[in-house]
């Protein structure tokens, strides 16, 4: 083989690992995305209102029985079955009366008698009146409901403990709801006050004024703003307000030396839950200072991405895809062997 082919080879490569290398940092640039301002910022800035649900607050929502709290008669449904008792008259007595789909009951001697939506009490002074009517001398009538088809037991029956009402717990989640029993699902990506209204609402449309619920707020999850990539200490770092992303990088350790801190990506949740995003050139501005009307705050829950440099990222590259496909070792310079064509 000649020398100068010989020569030739490392130097071939050479310039083929450059063109990779070029080739990978250019694959690996980023999209540009708008710089971030205050004045881009402005519409989505926190509001200094009631804080909406985060990820981990606790909620309690408690049931009642609205007679616990006021004097009102169970009101018979249809299902129930009723006990019927004529007192010196027990051909007229029926243990088991049920109450039809269209709210009537049957009755021995009366017939059909109107029960749904009547207390026990009154519909007791009804068949008197009726009994009374058909030549009964002094009626004395007892009415007892033996079994309730009242869509209100199984939710108290569900929430009673030892005889007491205990309140059900919920987690808020990265999911927009939360399952309550006999209703919809309930969006919690919203504030305390109109959770409670909302589930209020939903329980009185069901229910009726029978019902009484109780929501509220039993532990918070301290607010975060998540920062992670070239950091020295990836993850949340907590949050207070007023909030910076310099002050959120400084609280997760702050850059690595392979830190792009001139191309800082902001994420923000939207209320659609898609994800808008920015760029933060935060070298330039510690470089040369951020006016009053330039800083802008975080809000919890933002997510805060620091990039590698385009060097880091091609030393990686580097690292992990050209070294492995090929077995070559470098230095200062090239060494080589000429083949003398005796072997």
């Amino acid at each position: 083989m000649k020398l100068d082919s010989l020569i030739q080879r490392p130097i071939l490569w050479c310039l083929f690992l450059s063109v990779l290398v070029l080739a990978l940092t250019g694959c690996t640039s980023r999209t540009p995305l708008p710089m971030a301002s205050a004045e881009k910022l402005e519409n989505v800035k926190p509001q200094r209102g009631e804080p909406l649900l985060s990820s981990g607050d606790v909620i309690a929502v408690g049931f009642l029985e609205a007679t616990s709290l006021i004097d009102s008669p169970y009101q018979i449904s249809p299902g129930d079955i009723l006990r019927v008792d004529v007192m010196d008259h027990p051909s007229l007595t029926k243990e088991r009366a049920v109450v039809l789909p269209d709210g009537h009951v049957s009755i021995p001697l009366v017939g059909r008698l109107l029960a749904a939506g009547k207390g026990v009490d009154e519909l007791s002074q009804v068949l008197t009146t009726e009994l009374t009517k058909r030549k009964i001398k002094q009626p004395s009538v007892v009415i007892s409901v033996e079994q309730s088809q009242d869509p209100l037991d199984p939710l108290l029956r569900l929430v009673s403990r030892n005889g007491q009402y205990e309140p059900m717990r919920f987690i808020v989640g990265h999911s927009e709801s939360i399952d309550l029993p006999f209703i919809d699902q309930v969006s919690v990506k919203t504030t305390l006050s109109e959770l409670r209204l909302t589930i209020k609402q939903k329980y009185q449309q069901k229910f009726g004024s029978r019902l009484y619920v109780m929501v509220r707020l039993v532990d918070t999850a301290p607010p975060v703003v998540y920062v992670i990539g070239e950091v020295n200490r990836p993850g949340p770092v907590p949050f207070s307000a007023p909030y910076s992303p310099l002050m959120a990088v400084a609280s997760a350790g702050g850059f690595m030396d392979t830190a792009e801190s001139a191309d800082i990506r902001l994420f923000r949740r939207q209320e659609d839950n898609s994800f808008q995003n920015w760029s933060i050139d935060l070298l330039g501005r510690l470089e040369h200072g951020m006016s009053e009307s330039d800083q802008f705050e975080l809000m919890p829950s933002d997510v805060i991405y620091v990039p590698k440099t385009g060097i880091a990222e091609a030393n990686q590259a580097v690292e992990q895809y050209i070294r492995k496909m090929i077995p070559l070792q470098f230095g200062i310079g090239f060494s080589y062997s000429i083949n003398d064509g005796t072997n």
